[in-house]
C-alpha cells in the first residue's frame, strides 16, 4: 500500500531502499519550510477554497511531505493537501451560468464496480439559446505526483449484484465473422496515419446492438489508440495506448497519456454518455454510426437514431500526456432528454472514481450527500448550474488510482 512498496515491486529493492532513504531525507530537509509555511497561511479557507487558483506561495510548497502509505488521504488535509494540484477555473466560467443543469440521480452502494454516480445534463428552459459546444477535459488526479499508487484491480469484495441490475437484450449485435477473433470479441485495425489507429470491436454478447463504421463494418465498440515510444520485447513493437473508447449505446471513455515513469496501463473512471437520453436506472441512446470525418485535428462524426437529434454530432479529439479533450458540437438540447450523462463511482473516501464536484466559485459539492471530506461538509444537492463542473477526487483511491478526473464546460 506504501510509494516505496510499489517502487520495490517496480525497480527491484535495491531502488526501494534509495527511495525510502530519500523519502526520510525530503521529510526531514522539508520540515522547516513546511512550518515556515504553515505560519504564513494564517487564514482558514472556506468550504471548497481549494478548488480555486492556488497562489504562488500553494505552489511552491505543493511537494510530496507526507510519504508512505497515502491511500484516502486528502487534498483538503495538512500537510498533504499542499502537494495537490489546484483546480483550475474554466474559460467559460465568465459567461454565466446559462440554462443547462447538473442533475443529481447518484445513490449509495458498497461495490467499487457498480457506477452509482449518475449526473445527467438538461436544458431548463428553451427562451435561452443553447451552448454551442460542450469542452470534456480528462485530466491525471490532482494528487497523481503525490503517490506512485497504481491500483487498477477490480475490486468485487463488496459487491451483491441485484437482479435489476441486469441489463436486458435491447438490440441484438451481428458482427462480420470475416474479422480477426480475440477471446469473445471480433476485431478489426484502421489505420488512420503512421501513429493512430482506430480498433473497431464487435461483440456477439453485446446487449445495445451495433454501430456501423463506414460499409459493412459493424461494431459495439471503438477505440482510439496512439503508438507509444514504449518498446515492448516481447511483440517486438512499440505499444500502443487507447485514450478514447466509443460504444454503441453511447458511452465514451476518455484518459490522457499514461504519466512519466508508470506502467503503460492507466485506468479509465468516469464515462461520459453522448447523445439524448431519457432517465432511468441505466440511461443510453441509440447511436446508429460513426464515422472519421477528419484528422486534423481528429474528428468524428456521430448520427443517432432519435428524434432527440436529427442531425450529426461532431467529436474533435487532442490527446497530450497532459490532458485528453473532446468538444462536442451539435447537441440539440431538447428540453425534455438529456444530451450529457457522466457515470462515476463512490463507496467511501478513499475508495471512488470521483467524490466531489466543483462549480465556477470553487465551491466542492459532495456526490453522495451524506459524504464528507476536509474542507468539503457534507450537503444534499439535486441540481447545480453551470456552465462549469469539475468531477474530481479530494481524496487518494485505493481503487482506479490513476483514473482521470473530468471536467465539463459549455462554451456559447
Amino acid at each position: 500500500h506504501c510509494d516505496s512498496r510499489a517502487v520495490q515491486f517496480r525497480y527491484g529493492r535495491p531502488v526501494a531502499a534509495m527511495v525510502s532513504a530519500l523519502q526520510t531525507f525530503v521529510l526531514t530537509s522539508f520540515s522547516l519550510l513546511l512550518t515556515i509555511v504553515l505560519v504564513g497561511l494564517s487564514f482558514d479557507p472556506a468550504p471548497g477554497q481549494y478548488g480555486r487558483p492556488a497562489s504562488k506561495l500553494r505552489r511552491a510548497a505543493a511537494v510530496d511531505v507526507q510519504p508512505g502509505c497515502q491511500e484516502g488521504l486528502c487534498c483538503g488535509s495538512r500537510p498533504f493537501g499542499f502537494s495537490c494540484g489546484p483546480l483550475e477555473q474554466a474559460a467559460s466560467c465568465s459567461s454565466g451560468p446559462g440554462d443547462i443543469v447538473m442533475h443529481n440521480q447518484s445513490y449509495w452502494t458498497t461495490c467499487a464496480e457498480v457506477d452509482n454516480v449518475k449526473l445527467a445534463l438538461k436544458r431548463t428552459t428553451v427562451n435561452v439559446i443553447p451552448p454551442r459546444s460542450v469542452v470534456v477535459v480528462a485530466k491525471h488526479p490532482r494528487y497523481t505526483n503525490s503517490t506512485m499508487l497504481n491500483r487498477r484491480e477490480a475490486d468485487w469484495s463488496e459487491c451483491v449484484i441485484e437482479e435489476h441490475m441486469a441489463q436486458p437484450v435491447h438490440a441484438v449485435a451481428y458482427c462480420n465473422t470475416s474479422w480477426s477473433f480475440e477471446g469473445v470479441k471480433y476485431t478489426k485495425v484502421i489505420m488512420a496515419s503512421e501513429k493512430v489507429r482506430l480498433l473497431l470491436l464487435c461483440d456477439p454478447t453485446w446487449k445495445f446492438g451495433t454501430m456501423d463504421y463506414a460499409e459493412g463494418n459493424p461494431t459495439t465498440q471503438l477505440e482510439l489508440q496512439y503508438e507509444t515510444d514504449v518498446w515492448d520485447a516481447e511483440l517486438n513493437m512499440y505499444r500502443w495506448s487507447t485514450a478514447f473508447v466509443l460504444y454503441s449505446n453511447g458511452y465514451t471513455r476518455l484518459k490522457p497519456f499514461f504519466p512519466l515513469g508508470l506502467d503503460t496501463w492507466v485506468p479509465f473512471g468516469t464515462s461520459i454518455l453522448v447523445g439524448p437520453s431519457e432517465d432511468a436506472h441505466f440511461p443510453w441512446t441509440d447511436l446508429v454510426t460513426v464515422s472519421l470525418a477528419r484528422m486534423e485535428p481528429l474528428t468524428l462524426r456521430l448520427d443517432y437514431n432519435s428524434t432527440g437529434q436529427l442531425h450529426p454530432v461532431f467529436v474533435v479529439l487532442t490527446v497530450s500526456q497532459a490532458e485528453a479533450r473532446m468538444t462536442l458540437s451539435g447537441l440539440s438540447w431538447s428540453q425534455d432528454l438529456a444530451y450529457l450523462r457522466l457515470s462515476s463511482m463512490f463507496v467511501r473516501q478513499g475508495n471512488s472514481d470521483a467524490d466531489t464536484v466543483t462549480l465556477c466559485d470553487g465551491l466542492a459539492h459532495p456526490l453522495i450527500a451524506d459524504s464528507s471530506f476536509p474542507e468539503v461538509p457534507a450537503a444534499p444537492w439535486s441540481q447545480l448550474p453551470g456552465p462549469f463542473w469539475a468531477l474530481t477526487r479530494q481524496c487518494v483511491s485505493g481503487h482506479n488510482t490513476r483514473s482521470p478526473d473530468i471536467y465539463v464546460s459549455l462554451e456559447q
